[in-house]
């Protein structure tokens, strides 16, 4: 089994070497998807980031916390959705996405409020 990323190879392609003489890669066609694709929704993206971070919201009071938060679970979404693209592009489903979805404690699919129900999380039987 592959379990290589698909990284849909360089977004810029040429033909170039760095100084040491060898082959400039640059950015990679699913980096340049995520960077670019839309963020997360305004009206949904509480729940979106929940669902894609399986910490919990820091408080208020750590500002950076809660800005590291955020940030993961946008690029958490961008990139499920660069996945996506790249899967589409080959030509189907046959290209496996990362399910980011599912509770890694239980593998349930992590609906809104699913960390805090979770009994696998808290140490008890799935």
């Amino acid at each position: 089994m592959n379990d290589k990323i698909n990284d849909g190879g360089s977004a810029f392609p040429l033909n170039a070497s760095d100084a040491w003489g060898g082959p400039v890669q640059g950015m990679t066609l699913h980096d340049y998807a995520a960077v670019h694709g839309p963020g997360l929704h305004d009206d949904a993206s509480i729940d979106y980031a929940k669902a894609f971070n399986e910490d919990p919201l820091p408080s208020p009071a750590d500002l950076f916390g809660r800005a590291a938060w955020w940030a993961k679970a946008e690029w958490v979404f961008r990139y499920m959705q660069a996945d996506a693209m790249l899967a589409a592009r080959k030509g189907g489903a046959d290209a496996p996405l990362r399910n980011i979805s599912d509770c890694p404690h239980c593998g349930k699919f992590r609906e809104h409020g699913h960390d805090d129900r979770c009994e696998a999380r808290k140490g008890g039987a799935a």
